[in-house]
């Protein structure tokens, strides 16, 4: 299990490598972030490691294919975010995808659940 969180790992210890070094060196800045944007990326980095141990676990536990598409709800709290803060509009074609997800993700949920009681 620890293959498959490398990069989450390594992730994580760079960004706080690179937010001490830039702390104790004020003059030399390895890229053009300043202190507050490369401390902003700590907590993702962190995130992302607890998603990729998330993802290995229930892939190993569950189908592949459901939790692939209960993944796919990530592309929907994406795009209703980036409507939100962007001030946009849903336009037909964007709607019928959303639907689409929540309309088989709710459908194979309950069909799970049906199946195991």
């Amino acid at each position: 299990m620890l293959v498959v969180l490398y990069y989450s790992l390594l992730a994580v210890v760079l960004t706080a490598a690179i937010i001490l070094f830039n702390g104790v060196r004020e003059s030399t800045n390895l890229f053009v972030y300043d202190q507050d944007q490369l401390l902003a990326t700590l907590p993702p980095a962190i995130f992302y490691t607890g998603a990729v141990y998330s993802l290995t676990v229930a892939m190993q536990n569950e189908r592949p294919g459901f939790v692939i598409l209960l993944g796919y709800m990530g592309l929907v709290y994406t795009h209703v975010g980036h409507s939100v803060m962007n001030y946009s509009t849903f336009c037909g074609q964007e709607l019928l995808g959303i639907s689409i997800i929540l309309t088989m993700n709710v459908t194979l949920v309950f069909k799970g659940l049906s199946q195991t009681a």
